[in-house]
């Protein structure tokens, strides 16, 4: 049986933040075989490029049109609080500038709003295949208006997981490392895209069955939360009791059955399980 188109009337909110996630991706499609300016942040591996900068500056100019009062939180720009602290938006207009630097087409733009400290809505949107996934809170996660559930694989030697994992230069990394060896050596397969939130997507279209990572950032892994969330799917996160987009965290997203085990197997101390 086909599939039918069932996503409800999205809020302003969303229509804006696909509105700007489609502007960001032009740029992008038109940078992907363009002349690259390429700086370096934190690592050899860490980068930019003016197409991070200009997709950036183009998400949050057409959103502030519509709502002026709105703070942004950008991974380029940092910052910006506007009139309500509390109405922030969360960017990476380029998720896997290192792949796109490398003219591997796997990148995208994540988006997602936060108020009263919850995520309300999220959006990522792939240019290189038009994809565009979308979640509100309360009203389901879709795909090109295509309702989208997280998969119900139970055990790991079925499992697809996908891991981020940058240089090993500290100790919560290392364990995580042996963490992820152990699910491997159970039986699961693993992936890594070299974009969080393309990954993350996937794990709420029920194409892959986890996601984790130890060092991501409220714009890693914002968007791809709700929608894993409102896909029926679970995320966790490790050594806090809180989440918190301004640091880094150790976060464990996956399908609902598969969820307790792999939290089991990282044997962490102070969990915090989003709602």
């Amino acid at each position: 049986m086909q599939a039918t188109k069932s996503m409800p009337q999205p809020s302003e909110r969303t229509q804006v933040a696909m509105e700007a996630a489609r502007c960001a991706g032009k740029i992008l499609l038109e940078g992907y075989h363009s002349h690259l300016e390429i700086k370096q942040k934190s690592s050899p591996l860490d980068l930019v490029t003016q197409y991070d900068e200009m997709a950036e500056a183009c998400v949050i100019e057409t959103i502030a049109k519509h709502f002026p009062h709105d703070s942004f939180l950008g991974e380029e720009g940092g910052i910006q609080q506007r009139d309500d602290n509390e109405a922030i938006w969360i960017i990476d207009a380029l998720d896997g500038t290192l792949n796109f630097t490398r003219q591997i087409p796997a990148f995208c733009v994540s988006l997602s709003f936060i108020q009263g400290g919850a995520i309300q809505l999220g959006v990522i949107h792939i240019p290189m295949t038009g994809d565009i996934y979308v979640a509100e809170k309360g009203m389901g996660a879709y795909v090109n208006e295509y309702q989208i559930r997280c998969s119900t694989i139970d055990d790991l030697e079925r499992a697809i997981v996908s891991v981020g994992v940058h240089q090993l230069v500290e100790p919560r990394t290392n364990r995580f490392i042996g963490h992820m060896t152990e699910i491997i050596q159970s039986g699961a397969s693993l992936r890594r895209s070299g974009s969080a939130s393309i990954d993350l997507a996937y794990v709420a279209a029920g194409k892959i069955e986890s996601y984790a990572e130890p060092n991501l950032y409220g714009w890693d892994f914002a968007a791809g939360l709700i929608l894993i969330k409102e896909a029926g799917g679970r995320a966790t996160f490790l050594d806090t009791e809180q989440m918190d987009i301004f640091r880094q965290q150790t976060v464990i997203l996956s399908n609902s059955n598969l969820h307790d085990k792999l939290l089991y197997t990282f044997k962490e101390g102070t969990t915090y399980e989003y709602h």
